[in-house]
């Protein structure tokens, strides 16, 4: 089930940087218990000094565990105006709830797990961790 919702975020992110831009992760808290929805929330940041421009709001989402990958989720949004994220700015890009199932739709057991997001017409990533208890 993939579903989209707007939902306020307080957990700090871990942040993979690729120059300057990158993809800000965020999960509304960084524990859950099984089979309670994973609320993720991601941003495009820009420190650079100048504009940037991304063509699309296309990602893939990638859960993975102490078996490997659990999830990939390739979700692609076209419209005729690119995402512009000014100077030293950031620009909401979009949410994604989990719900804590396989690519099979099984409960992933509980552990720790890491969530991905790369951003498809860039090469913008971003990393989150959690843990289901």
């Amino acid at each position: 089930m993939i579903a989209v919702a707007l939902v306020v975020f307080n957990m700090g992110p871990y942040i993979e940087s690729h120059d300057v831009v990158y993809v800000e992760l965020k999960t509304d808290k960084s524990s859950y218990s099984v089979g309670q929805e994973v609320k993720i929330a991601f941003s495009l940041v820009n420190d650079k000094p100048g504009n940037i421009s991304v063509a699309s709001l296309g990602y893939t989402l990638e859960v993975s565990g102490s078996q490997g990958v659990v999830l990939i989720v390739t979700e692609s949004h076209s419209s005729s105006e690119p995402v512009s994220v000014e100077a030293s700015s950031q620009a909401f890009v979009g949410t994604f709830v989990w719900d804590q199932r396989d690519i099979k739709g099984n409960q992933v057991p509980q552990g720790d797990y890491t969530i991905r997001l790369h951003l498809l017409d860039a090469s913008f990533q971003g990393a989150t961790q959690i843990k289901i208890e």
